[in-house]
């Protein structure tokens, strides 16, 4: 499997539309942070601090792009991987809202794309097994 994802040029797509991206992403969230909290007055706190946003949407641009490449069973592997991971982060995060209104502290708002992220890795594991 890993000499095919190679051999079909999906290493070099990776690197350019997701690694390359996401260290700029890196670099730029730095830069952002360390502007912002030395010029936190500064006109231009606002497009500084939405600077990070431009390598992520690159990286998703690259995603959609790689998602158009592939086949029906890839792309049935990929909608059934998304459609557990949303379920299951919806269920955890209804069920917080519950726990909310017993005292529980609220949770961060990138705490829901993060759990969305992690809960992928299981579901394509299952969505995997489904189709193999």
């Amino acid at each position: 499997m890993s000499n095919e994802w190679f051999a079909k040029g999906w290493f070099r797509h990776w690197l350019r539309w997701i690694a390359a991206p996401m260290s700029f992403y890196v670099i730029v969230t730095v830069a952002s942070f360390t502007f912002l909290s030395h010029h936190y007055s500064s006109p231009w706190r606002i497009p500084v601090a939405l600077a990070p946003v431009v390598p992520i949407a690159i990286a998703v641009w690259g995603i959609r792009r790689r998602n158009r490449e592939m086949d029906e069973l890839e792309r049935r592997v990929i909608l059934e991987t998304k459609d557990v991971a949303l379920t299951a982060a919806t269920l955890i995060f209804i069920a917080y809202g519950f726990l909310q209104a017993a005292g529980f502290p609220k949770p961060h708002p990138f705490t829901h794309a993060i759990a969305l992220i992690v809960l992928q890795f299981p579901a394509r594991l299952l969505a995997r097994r489904k189709y193999a």
